[in-house]
């Protein structure tokens, strides 16, 4: 996406939410008080308790927050907010009209006067107007309870867009915003263990005027990082399973085989506990064919625990 026309965000959902607000289109507003920092809006303190409580409670009751990432390469963001690899990455392309806004990370905790925001108070909202230093000092006030955090999430990579909540975006107890010119789907990063249809994908997705990418997600085999993989979903959806097979062996006494089976080619993969043993075969039960009965004839039954 042109910098100029905006920036792409990201937010990990479990597949079942990542679909639900596909197919819905709109995405949930956090509020502070369910969020996973317990710290938020306490990352600083104020000189004036009965203030700090106000406009903690405040912002609990009237603002909330879409928390997103800058990347999805992060395996952590993985694990911690798309259900263990198992969810759906939600690329979100946000124009250059919305407010974003970085957490800023500390190290310790700081007061900080509350006569900024009583000055403010003192001029009585009718008399105050955006562009006098008493409403912008306590504007960055509120930005500062807003965004600071403990150095730890750091690893988060988090972008925020506050919004005043409104009664008319609530469905139950959640608050939600619809998509639209200023935030839209135009990602979907398939967890690298999602074992969600690529059909149910598409349904999801279809219907949208602009078109939506879909990635599928892999673990990367020489860095800890998640990337794409570039053989597509329909590949990784035939991705290699497991499976149990038995075939009679010596004396007609069966036995249980560890079976990796690649379906694209069809071939399989016996595997032992012996390191020595590895067969290939076809996996012909998958294409309709017989399985031979003397397919693992020459190999010796398996040893009682492997039973």
């Amino acid at each position: 996406m042109d910098e100029n026309e905006g920036m792409r965000l990201y937010k990990f959902l479990p597949a079942d939410l990542a679909l639900w607000d596909l197919i819905e289109r709109k995405i949930k507003r956090s509020q502070f008080q369910d969020m996973n920092d317990p710290f938020e809006l306490r990352g600083i303190g104020l000189s004036n308790a009965d203030v700090q409580r106000f406009l903690v409670s405040d912002a609990d009751e009237h603002n909330g927050a879409l928390c997103l990432r800058r990347g999805w390469n992060n395996p952590m963001l993985w694990s911690h907010y798309g259900d263990k690899h198992r969810g759906i990455c939600l690329g979100l392309d946000i124009s250059a009209a919305v407010d974003i806004q970085e957490p800023v990370y500390v190290e310790s905790w700081e007061e900080v006067d509350a006569d900024i925001f009583l000055s403010a108070v003192a001029r009585g909202a009718k008399n105050l107007k955006p562009s006098d230093p008493e409403f912008q000092d306590a504007q960055k006030l509120l930005m500062k309870m807003y965004l600071t955090k403990f150095k730890a999430w750091s690893y988060e990579d988090e972008a925020r867009i506050f919004i005043r909540l409104k009664e008319d975006q609530k469905q139950g107890n959640l608050y939600f915003a619809e998509f639209d010119e200023n935030i839209r789907p135009s990602m979907v990063i398939v967890g690298a263990r999602c074992s969600l249809a690529a059909s149910r994908i598409e349904a999801a997705i279809s219907g949208y005027a602009l078109r939506i990418k879909v990635v599928q997600a892999m673990l990367s085999p020489n860095s800890f990082e998640v990337i794409e993989d570039v053989r597509g979903l329909a590949t990784h959806e035939a991705k290699a399973r497991q499976s149990v097979v038995r075939s009679p062996s010596r004396g007609g006494r069966t036995f249980a085989a560890l079976v990796i089976v690649d379906r694209p080619s069809g071939v399989g993969y016996l595997l032992r506990r012996q390191p020595r043993v590895a067969h290939e075969f076809h996996d012909s039960a998958s294409r309709g064919r017989h399985c031979g009965a003397g397919l693992f004839a020459d190999q010796p039954p398996l040893p009682q625990a492997d039973r």
